[in-house]
């Protein structure tokens, strides 16, 4: 039987040390190079509309006039965005380390931490009821392809779920890699951040079916969130360096390293929507990408936030983001971007 004991040591750990950092599976950076001032001219200065603390918010996701907030310790979070200068609290529902959290089809996914994967049923979008569980390692992203879920555990390698009609998990599988962190879908290639053996792809012959092709072992990194669109991989790196890797996936047997972006001192974590790249920063905000060519990303704007944003989201006129002590969204209406 496995031991979780020393994991959850390391989770009241980081969270006694939350001036430093409140996630769950990062560990402070030293990062010496500066950001670049392209950054800094770009910066836009948009509204902040509304505002809610929060103990350690680490995600954040939108359905319609609610927000549910990853909180960290502080568990899942719902929030009422019906007036975005009113934010209220309608409900709160302990967890062990809220992480990520996503939504699909009627149905709510959190990365819960050591206690793994869980699902909400949002038949009341305020009031979610859990209908499902599993229990991970230590659940971090998470992926929807073809029926089915794939959740990156960072001690445990992917696990994949089949989901039913409604999208409850009705199977559960798993395949062995070294230090998953995020998972994507590429067509028919599934590609890992990886902790250890950096971007890891797969080519799948089935939801069920899919066979490792590739490694970057050779270049050590501590990869975070992984973003794919149109042949391409964009990783957060955060290590001795902080930066944007862009690889070229086309070809899952020989995915190439085209382009080492450099914006800022930090990346927490990415979104992608549509052409549009989200990087939330830390001290340093939000930075909004063009990725239409995503071997040439372009820099369209910089959001400086109250807080240290950890994953942020774009939809219609505002960005959502959740930055540590609390959320807050911004009115980006105007600003540079396909985000709809």
């Amino acid at each position: 039987m496995r031991n979780k004991f020393y994991p959850l040591l390391i989770l009241l750990s980081l969270t006694c040390i939350i001036s430093l950092s409140c996630s769950a599976d990062s560990q402070p950076q030293t990062v010496v190079r500066q950001p670049d001032t392209t950054v800094r001219q770009t910066a836009a200065s948009p509204t902040l509309k509304g505002s809610l603390d929060m103990v350690c918010a680490e995600d954040i996701a939108v359905n319609g006039k609610f927000l549910y907030v990853a909180d960290g310790p502080g568990g899942l979070k719902v929030v009422d965005v019906s007036y975005p200068d009113g934010l209220k609290l309608v409900e709160t529902i302990r967890t062990t380390y809220a992480f990520r959290v996503y939504l699909n089809q009627d149905h709510l996914y959190l990365s819960d931490g050591p206690a793994g994967l869980k699902v909400y049923s949002l038949d009341d979008p305020s009031k979610p009821v859990q209908v499902y569980s599993y229990d991970t390692y230590w659940a971090q992203g998470i992926s929807f392809a073809n029926g089915y879920l794939y959740l990156a555990d960072y001690y445990e390698g992917i696990k994949y779920f089949q989901l039913d009609a409604s999208g409850i998990p009705i199977t559960a599988e798993g395949k062995n890699v070294a230090r998953a962190r995020d998972i994507t879908i590429e067509g028919s290639s599934m590609l890992v951040s990886d902790n250890v053996f950096g971007i890891v792809g797969f080519t799948m012959d089935s939801p069920t079916d899919f066979w490792w092709t590739y490694t970057d072992a050779e270049i050590y990194a501590n990869y975070e969130d992984i973003v794919s669109h149109n042949g391409y991989a964009i990783i957060a790196r955060n290590d001795e360096i902080s930066s944007l890797r862009v690889f070229n996936v086309s070809d899952i047997y020989a995915i190439e390293l085209v382009d080492d972006f450099h914006p800022v001192r930090f990346i927490s974590g990415l979104t992608g929507n549509k052409e549009l790249l989200v990087a939330a920063c830390g001290e340093d905000g939000v930075l909004g990408f063009d990725m239409t060519d995503p071997a040439a990303l372009e820099l369209l704007w910089v959001i400086h936030t109250n807080g240290l944003a950890r994953r942020a989201h774009a939809l219609g006129e505002f960005l959502y983001v959740a930055e540590m002590s609390g959320i807050g969204i911004y009115d980006i209406d105007g600003l540079a971007g396909d985000w709809e």
